[in-house]
């Protein structure tokens, strides 16, 4: 049996088509029996991908089971969470009916009114889209390693969340999944991490950031209006900061980025105005239009590159006394 979900997403051109798969079940690896996830990325004209979880299953019928008053839709090989429950703490047992619990359905538990911690199982995959969105009460979540996708908005608007702690497994965290959190401070990202879509952590509370070395896509307004944040590292993977990925971060005062990083997008740094070091440590290819417009506090900078494309109004109100393009 395989499950599918197909989103809209931007991708760049150079990952037209990308497949990822392996067996996620800890301690399974080598069994016949454990789940093969796999990620297809197609043409991003079709702004769209898609995963699947083959879980090896002969009959697509299933139960409805009720346990600890979550709702449980159980399948041959395994279970999906499609409502849960309402109390302060949460726990989502690994297995029902003596199979795995993989996935959680969108919407299962948004809008809960008294949600504070959440302890997920360490057999799931997949966090659908909604799932969490809204529970302005939930405070911290550690996912699991066999975690692989966070769907779009999966914990939009949980207000009061601080701390977030990635699993070694995630490929995937989809649009605006943490947009939204404004008390976040805290992630412990993973290195498996190889997209984050757009906005995903739009309004969030961080300090500073470090991002994944295995990422290779970083998605259009990421930290918008991140008005905590005052230092960014790029990390060694991503190729390039999209559009007005950090525009409205007014208290970011450095960024350093990697010679893996040649692009900077639209408005990128817009309205920067606390930003004062901008370290780049490779050759750009090009800097957007308005990228460090309003960039009120930013006197010098360097850009390396010898053929470095700079559009319209991209220093616009930078009180530059030093730029030095080589």
């Amino acid at each position: 049996m395989k499950k599918k979900w197909s989103k809209g997403i931007a991708l760049l051109a150079a990952a037209c088509m990308c497949v990822l798969s392996g067996p996620v079940m800890p301690g399974t690896a080598n069994a016949a029996d454990a789940p093969e996830w796999r990620l297809e990325y197609w043409d991003p004209a079709d702004d769209m991908f898609e995963y699947q979880i083959d879980y090896g299953e002969t009959d697509s019928s299933h139960e409805e089971v009720t346990v600890d008053d979550m709702t449980f839709a159980v399948y041959e090989k395994h279970a999906v969470l499609t409502a849960g429950k309402s109390g302060t703490v949460v726990t989502i047992p690994s297995e029902v009916n003596g199979v795995p619990v993989t996935e959680i359905q969108y919407w299962s538990f948004s809008n809960s009114d008294y949600l504070m911690k959440l302890n997920l199982p360490d057999t799931l995959i997949a966090i659908g889209n909604d799932a969490f969105h809204n529970c302005t009460h939930l405070l911290e979540v550690n996912f699991p390693d066999s975690l692989r996708v966070i769907e779009y908005e999966a914990f939009e608007n949980c207000s009061n969340l601080k701390s977030v702690k990635f699993g070694s497994g995630l490929k995937v965290i989809d649009k605006a999944a943490f947009s939204g959190c404004s008390a976040l401070s805290s992630a412990e990202f993973s290195d498996s991490i190889e997209y984050i879509l757009d906005s995903a952590f739009q309004n969030t509370g961080f300090e500073e950031i470090t991002l994944p070395d295995g990422l290779q896509y970083l998605g259009a307004n990421m930290f918008r209006d991140c008005t905590s944040l005052k230092s960014a590292y790029s990390g060694s993977g991503v190729p390039g900061l999209l559009d007005n990925c950090f525009k409205g971060c007014t208290a970011l005062e450095s960024v350093h980025l990697e010679p893996n990083v040649k692009t900077i997008g639209y408005g990128c740094f817009r309205d920067c105005t606390s930003l004062t070091q901008v370290e780049i440590a490779g050759e750009l290819e090009s800097i957007g239009e308005r990228a460090f417009q309003g960039c009120t506090s930013l006197s010098a900078i360097t850009v390396p590159g010898n053929a470095v494309e700079v559009g319209n109004y991209a220093f616009d109100s930078c009180p530059l006394t030093t730029l030095d393009m080589n």
